[in-house]
C-alpha cells in the first residue's frame, strides 16, 4: 500500500499520472504536452492541460522545407525555436475527440495552434482563453474546421492577425467577441470562402493594423459603417504609399465588399455644382466619361446629377471587358467599341445611380457585364420598357441586390443575365418572363443562388442549354414549368452539385437535345420514366458523373436517339435494367459509329445491356 501511495505521490510531480490513481497524463511544460498528443495512443480527454501556458503550434502540420530551413537559420527567434521544437516531434494524423475538455485556462499564447492542419473539426466553444494574447494563425488553412466560438472570452487578445486565413469552411458568428485589445488584425479572414458574419459590434479602439484582412474573403459582404479606424496610422503612413483611403480599400482586395465599401472607406467627394440632361446615349457616354477637378484632385461626375429621363438605351453603359479585342470580334457593336475605349468600365463609385429615371429605356444588355465593383440597389428602377436584358449582370461578382419589384413584361432576351453573378441570391418569383423564348446561361455558373421560381410563365421558352449549369446550390422545385415547348436542354443542370427535384411532370415531348443535361449532377436523383423522349437525338453525357442517379428509365422511347457516348459514364450507382430499349443501332453506327464509352465506370460495364452488346459487336458490311 505504501508503494502505490508512493508512486501516485512521484506521478503528480511529473508528467504522467499513473493510470492507478486517476488516470490522467499531467505535462507541466510544451515539451511534455507535445509529445502526449504524438502518441495516438493516448486520448485527449485523458491530459490535464491546466499547467500548459504555450499551445503554440501544437497542431500544426509543417512541412519539411519549414522544418530544414529553420535548421539552417544563424540566429533564433522564440518562433524559430518553438518550430524546431515541433519539427523534433513530426505530426501524426490522430482522434480529436475530447480536446473540448481541455483545461486551457492559463493558456497565454495560441498561435498557429491548429496551422494547416486540414483535418481538424471540434468543438472548442468550452475552452476558456480568458488569459490567451496571441492568437496569431490559430486555424490559419484549417480548412475544414467549422465550429462555434461566440462563447469564448477574448478580452486578453493582442493578436488576431491570420487567424483564420484559409479556413475555408469557416463560417461562425463572432460579433459577441471582446477585441477591444486586439492590436493587429492582418490578414484574419484574407482567403476565407464561406465567412459571412456581422462584426459590426466590434471595438477596434486598440487596433494598429489592418492590412488585407479580407482580402479575397469570397463571401463576406457585411456593413462596417460602424468601425472606428481614424485612428489607425497604417492607414497614414502605410508601407506601400498608399493613400488612406486606398489604403483602407485593400482591407477588402477582391472580396465581394469592394462594391459596397464601408463609409470610412470611401473618399468623401466635394459638391458637384451641375445637372445634366443627356438626350441620347452618346451624350451620356460623353458625361459619364468626364472628370471635374477640385483643389487639383480629379473627380467623377455623380450619377446623382445625371437625368437620364430621355433615353432609351443604356446597353453596355458600364460593361468591364478583360479582353475587349475578343469582344469586339465576337460582338461587333459600335457601343461596345465606345466602351472599351472609355474610362467608365473602371468606375467604383454607383452612388446616386438608384435615382436614375429609366422608364424610357428599351435595351439595357450586358449594362454591368463584368463590373465587379457594382453591387448598388437599382429596386427602384422602372424596367417597364426593358426588351433586351442580354447579359446584364454576367459576371458582375459581387452584385446582389432586390430586383423582385421590377416589372418584366416587356422582357424578350435575357440570356446569360446572371452568368457569373456569383454572389447573386435574390428573389425573382414575381418576374413576367411570359415574352422570353430563351433562358439558355440565365444562371450558370451563378453559385449561391438558390431561390423558388417555379411560378415563372416559360410557355413560350424553346431553349433552356445550360440554364442552371454550375449553379451549384441551387435546389429549388420546378416540377411546374411548362417546357412543352423546348427543344435544347443540353447541360441545363450540369455540374448544378445540389439540384434534387421531381421533374417527373414536365411534358418533353418537344425536346431534341438532353446531352449533358444531368452530367456532374452528383445529388439528382429523382424518376424520370414517365418523359417522353422519343424527339430525342442526343443524349451523349446525360448523366455522367450524375453519382447518386438510379432512377428506372426502361419506358423511354430511345428510337431516334442517334449520339449515347459517355451517357453513364461515371455514373457509379445506375444499376437498371435498360433491355427495353429500342436503340436503333444503325443511326448510331452512322453518325457516331460504335461508341467507346457509355457505361465505363457505372455497374452496367460489367454487365451492359444486350443491345449495346449488339451495337459494339456489329461491323458492317
Amino acid at each position: 500500500m505504501k508503494t502505490y501511495q508512493f508512486l501516485c505521490a512521484l506521478a503528480t510531480l511529473g508528467a504522467l499520472l499513473w493510470s492507478g490513481c486517476e488516470d490522467k497524463y499531467r505535462p507541466q511544460n510544451e515539451e511534455e504536452l507535445l509529445k502526449l498528443v504524438r502518441d495516438k495512443n493516448v486520448k485527449l480527454n485523458k491530459i490535464d492541460t491546466s499547467a500548459i501556458t504555450d499551445m503554440s503550434l501544437l497542431f500544426a502540420q509543417l512541412s519539411p522545407a519549414v522544418c530544414k530551413g529553420i535548421q539552417q537559420e544563424q540566429e533564433l527567434s522564440e518562433l524559430d525555436k518553438r518550430i524546431l521544437l515541433v519539427c523534433r516531434y513530426p505530426y501524426v494524423e490522430r482522434d480529436f475527440s475530447g480536446i473540448d475538455t481541455w483545461d486551457t485556462s492559463n493558456v497565454e499564447n495560441m498561435q498557429g495552434l491548429f496551422l494547416n492542419n486540414q483535418s481538424f473539426n471540434e468543438s472548442l466553444n468550452a475552452w476558456n482563453v480568458s488569459k490567451v494574447k496571441d492568437m496569431l494563425g490559430m486555424f490559419q488553412d484549417a480548412t475544414r474546421f467549422n465550429q462555434l466560438l461566440d462563447k469564448w472570452d477574448t478580452r486578453s487578445v493582442e493578436n488576431m492577425a491570420f487567424m483564420f486565413q484559409g479556413a475555408k469552411n469557416f463560417n461562425q458568428p463572432l460579433n459577441a467577441w471582446n477585441v477591444s485589445q486586439v492590436q493587429h488584425f492582418d490578414y484574419m479572414f484574407a482567403d476565407t470562402r464561406a465567412f459571412n458574419q456581422p462584426l459590426d459590434k466590434w471595438d477596434l479602439k486598440s487596433a494598429k493594423s489592418l492590412e488585407d484582412m479580407f482580402s479575397f474573403a469570397a463571401s463576406f459582404s457585411q456593413n462596417l459603417d460602424s468601425w472606428q479606424v481614424e485612428h489607425i496610422e497604417a492607414f497614414h503612413n502605410n508601407r506601400f504609399g498608399f493613400d488612406k483611403y486606398y489604403a483602407r480599400e485593400v482591407i477588402f482586395w477582391n472580396s465581394p465588399m469592394v462594391a459596397n465599401l464601408p463609409i470610412w472607406a470611401k473618399e468623401p467627394k466635394p459638391p458637384y455644382p451641375h445637372t445634366h440632361k443627356p438626350k441620347d446615349r452618346a451624350e451620356l457616354v460623353a458625361i459619364l466619361s468626364k472628370k471635374y477637378e477640385v483643389n487639383g484632385e480629379f473627380y467623377e461626375v455623380p450619377l446623382s446629377a445625371i437625368d437620364t429621363s430621355a433615353i432609351t438605351d443604356m446597353s453596355f453603359l458600364f460593361a468591364n471587358y478583360k479582353n475587349c479585342d475578343f469582344f469586339l470580334t465576337l460582338l461587333k457593336d459600335s457601343r461596345a467599341v465606345e466602351n472599351c475605349e472609355s474610362s467608365i468600365k473602371y468606375r467604383k463609385d454607383f452612388e446616386g445611380i438608384e435615382q436614375w429615371d429609366t422608364s424610357n429605356v428599351v435595351d439595357m444588355k450586358y449594362m454591368f457585364y463584368g463590373s465587379e465593383r457594382f453591387n448598388h440597389s437599382i429596386q427602384s428602377w422602372n424596367v417597364s420598357q426593358v426588351k433586351n436584358m442580354r447579359s446584364m449582370f454576367e459576371g458582375a461578382k459581387n452584385f446582389n441586390q432586390p430586383l423582385n419589384a421590377w416589372h418584366t413584361a416587356s422582357l424578350k432576351e435575357m440570356v446569360y443575365l446572371f452568368r457569373d453573378a456569383e454572389q447573386f441570391n435574390q428573389p425573382l418569383d414575381k418576374w413576367d418572363i411570359s415574352q422570353v423564348e430563351s433562358l439558355c446561361n440565365v444562371f450558370a455558373y451563378a453559385k449561391s443562388f438558390n431561390q423558388n421560381i417555379q411560378s415563372w410563365d416559360t410557355s413560350k421558352v424553346i431553349n433552356m442549354e445550360d440554364l442552371f449549369e454550375g449553379a451549384q446550390a441551387f435546389n429549388q422545385p420546378l416540377n411546374n414549368w411548362n417546357v412543352s415547348k423546348v427543344l435544347n436542354m443540353e447541360a441545363m443542370f450540369a455540374d448544378a452539385k445540389s439540384f434534387n427535384q421531381p421533374l417527373d411532370k414536365w411534358d418533353t415531348s418537344s425536346v431534341k437535345d438532353m446531352s449533358s443535361m444531368f452530367s456532374g449532377a452528383e445529388s439528382f436523383n429523382q424518376p424520370l420514366n414517365t418523359w417522353q423522349v422519343g424527339n430525342v437525338y442526343d443524349m451523349r453525357s446525360m448523366f455522367e458523373r450524375a453519382t447518386k442517379f438510379n432512377q428506372p428509365l426502361d419506358k423511354w422511347n430511345v428510337s431516334n436517339v442517334y449520339k449515347i457516348n459517355y451517357m453513364f459514364v461515371e455514373a457509379s450507382h445506375f444499376k437498371q435494367d435498360l433491355n427495353m430499349w429500342n436503340i436503333n443501332i444503325w443511326n448510331i453506327l452512322e453518325l457516331e459509329g460504335i461508341p467507346s464509352y457509355v457505361f465505363e465506370g457505372s455497374p452496367l460495364q460489367s454487365n451492359p445491356p444486350k443491345w449495346y452488346k449488339n451495337l459494339v459487336g456489329q461491323k458492317r458490311e
